[in-house]
């Protein structure tokens, strides 16, 4: 072969080795995270934990536990934390809500969970608690759940006698 071909092959090699060490290198689990994109509403399906047996604390605080699952086949992000509000039998908002807000992602694989908690305090201890009778308390039939830059409003059946709604509203833990 020629001088000129060797040159050429030469020069170029080394053009693209240059090139290769002047670019970034990823590296680490944080910028692998950049690269999932965030959950779609379709990626996603909620439901009320029936396993969960939550702390009943003094002052008549609970919680209920709820699990996010990705639905989809590939991996996607929720931020921050969910937002809860409860309804009523005639669908009517039930005290308190909690938006969601912005915050630590969450990645989920395919078929992977979160679990977050949301709390309240319970309506039937206040009651008691303060001589009244509990033949007021309602309990809710429903509840929202909304997550940060999701426009999707996800309705589970939640049975809760809340006496002021939702009080607040933990942050996502994966499921392993």
């Amino acid at each position: 072969m020629n001088r000129t071909f060797y040159s050429v092959l030469i020069l170029f090699v080394l053009s693209l080795c240059v090139s290769v060490s002047a670019s970034p290198v990823k590296t680490g689990r944080t910028n692998a995270r950049l690269l999932v994109r965030t959950c779609t509403g379709s990626q996603l399906s909620v439901s009320v934990d029936s396993d969960f047996q939550g702390d009943s604390a003094m002052g008549g605080q609970r919680s209920d536990q709820l699990i996010v699952k990705n639905i989809s086949r590939s991996r996607c992000t929720i931020s921050g934390t969910a937002g809860a509000a409860l309804f009523d039998h005639h669908g009517r908002k039930m005290g308190r809500s909690v938006k969601p807000r912005s915050g630590a992602a969450t990645t989920l694989k395919p078929g992977g969970e979160a679990t977050f908690e949301i709390g309240y305090h319970s309506c039937e201890y206040a009651a008691e608690a303060t001589g009244k009778k509990n033949a007021r308390c309602k309990m809710s039939r429903t509840a929202q759940i909304r997550f940060a830059r999701i426009s999707k409003v996800y309705t589970v059946r939640e049975k809760l006698d809340a006496v002021n709604g939702i009080e607040q509203v933990m942050d996502f833990e994966a499921v392993h």
